[in-house]
């Protein structure tokens, strides 16, 4: 088969390990090669006759590969053309091919390599644009993410702040880095602004900044100074409650882009008020953090959609969050928050008030884990309700006055639920009442639905059964 461009195996998802084999002598498969791609590949090894000099692409997703080339040889190939190269899942593999000569490599992904001993030591050579090392467990030294701000300005083209990466005493800067995934034990360093130890980090890049939010931060903070173009940033620590010192969050002025924020389990003690700097911001999750109020000025974050305060248990009150109109010519309906999670937050007070703030947008609601006995009268107001989750909540009595628009309720879990109410005009497509042992089961949950819509599918879960209800008239 000569003049092979592009090669394929692809394993079936029921097959656990591929069945094709390789013939010993493979140059006249591989001589002019572009891309490779061969999940779950059989050998440690591959072929010494294996031409790889014209590689774009290599894909070797799940193999059984240990090094690339055969440690007894003198020789080993180079990919001076490669691009793209993609290890992901392989658990045997200990070393990488030799990247010196790969300058035109922009994405290095190894995700869960578990036995890789080191990156290429040309790393810093390369224009990497994408590096993924999450659970490369072998890697698990010291992980230094900061960005350039100590480096002469005559060394920095780019009005932007990048990121430099200092892996197992190595530095490593990565200039070109438009999305990085790493897992270990990191120490950040962001400026001033965002320090302190994560075992997981993660983010992506936008390309530029438009002019006009340029103008628009200059405004807010005085000053022009040099941004990140970060559109996505993860901060993570596994589990809540660790004994590593609370993550410091002190300024979010230079991150004009973020859509998405997440900063997970890090006992972040205060919010800073500059957060109305994130402009952009759609989703942010605060799971697992220690501060008692969150700033006025997230009214400003008028394009938040999904806001998640899972296990803040210090926490008082909730932001309150201003809707805005959709642009002319759409439905021009009030827009603002649409997800709400605030799932073992037990020390809000006056949730049935603050809830109200949210009542034309909230589509999904987590009230899982609280300790009231009956749900707040608010959500009745919540017209746009479509989800309601009520998990664990194992003081609550009575479920009753839910929205009209409500379709799926989640209450498994609630040990001293007794009654679940809705009107006789209520449309409900999912329930799930499982572990509630003193809820009444027999015609209640039967009469739950009993004026459904012709046809209409309904499902039930149930302590010890499922059942899907064709229900008609």
């Amino acid at each position: 088969m000569r003049d092979l461009t592009f090669l394929k195996f692809l394993k079936h998802v029921v097959d656990i390990t591929s069945k094709l084999q390789l013939i010993s002598d493979v140059s006249s498969i591989t001589h002019g090669l572009k891309l490779l791609h061969w999940d779950a590949y059989p050998l440690e090894t591959l072929p010494f006759s294996f031409q790889s000099s014209t590689l774009v692409e290599i894909n070797l997703r799940y193999s059984n590969l240990k090094h690339f080339w055969d440690e007894t040889k003198v020789y080993r190939s180079k990919l001076p053309n490669l691009r793209r190269l993609d290890v992901t899942g392989s658990t045997s593999l200990v070393e990488l091919p030799d990247l010196s000569d790969s300058m035109n490599l922009e994405e290095l992904i190894m995700e869960g390599c578990r036995s890789l001993r080191q990156t290429p030591w040309s790393l810093n050579r390369l224009p990497l644009r994408k590096l993924n090392m999450v659970k490369c467990d072998s890697l698990m030294g010291l992980l230094l993410v900061t960005d350039d701000h100590n480096q002469p300005k005559a060394s920095r083209p780019s009005p932007y702040r990048h990121i430099n990466l200092l892996l197992l005493d190595t530095v490593t800067a990565l200039s070109s880095l438009t999305e990085l995934s790493i897992q270990g034990e990191i120490s950040v360093k962001l400026l001033h602004t965002l320090i302190g130890s994560a075992e997981h980090l993660s983010f992506t890049c936008e390309q530029q900044i438009p002019d006009q939010l340029k103008i628009t931060m200059a405004q807010k903070t005085g000053s022009i100074q040099p941004l990140h173009l970060i559109k996505t940033l993860v901060i993570e620590r596994f589990n809540y409650g660790a004994r590593e010192a609370p993550f410091s969050c002190q300024s979010f002025s230079s991150f004009p882009c973020l859509t998405e924020l997440k900063l997970i389990n890090l006992s972040i003690r205060e919010i800073p008020q500059d957060i109305d700097c994130l402009l952009s911001l759609r989703k942010m999750d605060l799971t697992g953090n220690d501060f008692v109020h969150l700033p006025k000025t997230m009214a400003q974050l008028t394009k938040l959609e999904c806001l998640t305060l899972r296990n803040c248990r210090q926490l008082k009150a909730l932001p309150l969050l201003t809707p805005t109109l959709t642009l002319p010519g759409l439905d021009n309906q009030p827009r603002g928050l649409i997800e709400l999670c605030i799932d073992n937050c037990k020390n809000l007070q006056s949730l049935q008030d603050q809830l109200l703030c949210y009542n034309t947008s909230l589509a999904y609601l987590d009230l899982s884990n609280h300790d009231f006995e009956r749900i707040p009268t608010s959500i009745r107001h919540l017209s746009s309700l479509n989800t309601l989750c009520l998990k664990n909540c194992k003081k609550l009595k009575y479920v009753e006055e839910l929205p009209l628009s409500l379709n799926h309720l989640y209450a498994h879990g609630c040990d001293y639920l007794e009654n679940v109410t809705l009107s006789p005009n209520h449309t409900i497509k999912h329930l799930d009442l499982r572990d509630c042992p003193r809820l009444k089961q027999s015609e209640q949950i039967k009469t739950l639905v009993s004026n459904e819509r012709h046809g209409e599918a309904v499902s039930f879960l149930l302590s010890t059964r499922y059942f899907v209800m064709p229900l008609l008239y």
